[in-house]
């Protein structure tokens, strides 16, 4: 019963033309399909991605209008990312968004890809994140996952460069996304939030038979557990991951405008799927 990757993520939003105007023309993504939530017709589905709306590319929403804003916590996503290509890519973005009077944080280095952050009109927190250098910038590819990895201090000073950070971009206006932006290679990862990363393993790896990639800590909070489970190799495209934080320190999720309703794993037909449904949990 194998799990191909992530299949898509479905979040909410308030107005629906809004998103679509954020998502195409900001983003760049293509409109694949607009239709009705199948369990409430009463509300649009958006559907986003990539030429063909493959999976592992498609972002969708629920449409509630005029819906309050949720927030993240325990039992939620906190963001979704999207892979572009290169390191100028990245850049690029940056300007491209600042020059649109979209805030962007980063470029942070997370060791294992560089990344930003950005809002959506509604609040969810995108990130757009390089490929590489990967996973085995610490580890062997046999033993990935297997032992604990402390992000370098030389990473975690450097990220709390504001000053620094702020300077880096792109040296001159993009007013055109270019083919290193697009973003039509699909998600790069999903990160959620939860309250025992052991827990979480024995569902996402032990159960589900995801391969744990690797084990680390937060790298904008050090003292928390950052998990992340993958297929193969772990490459981008099947990636989970989970910020292990105290119920004591961290609201539970409260759903609204700009939270993820679910989020979907690829399997290779309907006959896997079933197989999935009747197994024994």
């Amino acid at each position: 019963m194998t799990i191909q990757g992530l299949h898509h993520i479905t979040l909410v939003c308030s107005d629906a033309q809004q998103t679509v105007d954020f998502y195409t023309r900001v983003l760049g993504l293509r409109f694949v399909k607009k239709t009705v939530n199948f369990d409430d017709p009463g509300s649009y589905h958006l559907y986003f991605g990539n030429e063909e709306g493959q999976p592992g590319s498609v972002v969708t929403f629920f449409e509630w209008p005029g819906a309050a804003r949720g927030y993240p916590g325990i039992g939620g996503t906190h963001h979704f990312a999207m892979v572009v290509s290169n390191y100028d890519g990245l850049l690029k973005w940056k300007r491209r968004l600042t020059d649109l009077g979209i805030a962007v944080k980063g470029p942070f280095d997370r060791h294992y890809f560089v990344s930003i952050y950005l809002n959506d009109p509604d609040g969810t927190i995108i990130e757009i994140a390089t490929r590489g250098p990967g996973w085995t910038i610490d580890e062997d590819p046999d033993r990935l996952g297997t032992a604990f990895r402390e992000p370098p201090r030389e990473v975690i000073v450097s990220n709390r460069d504001k000053e620094r950070i702020q300077a880096v971009t792109w040296p001159e206006p993009v007013p055109a996304i270019t083919p290193d932006m697009e973003l039509l290679e699909g998600m790069h990862h999903i990160t959620a939030i939860g309250s025992d990363i052991g827990r979480t393993h024995a569902f996402f790896g032990e159960l589900l038979g995801l391969r744990r990639v690797k084990m680390t800590s937060n790298f904008d909070d050090p003292g928390s557990a950052h998990w992340y489970w993958g297929v193969g190799d772990g490459r981008p495209g099947t990636l989970i991951t989970y910020f292990e934080r105290s119920p004591s320190k961290e609201r539970r999720m409260r759903m609204g405008a700009g939270q993820t309703h679910h989020f979907a794993l690829a399997v290779p037909n309907p006959d896997t799927q079933l197989e999935w449904r009747e197994a024994p949990s």
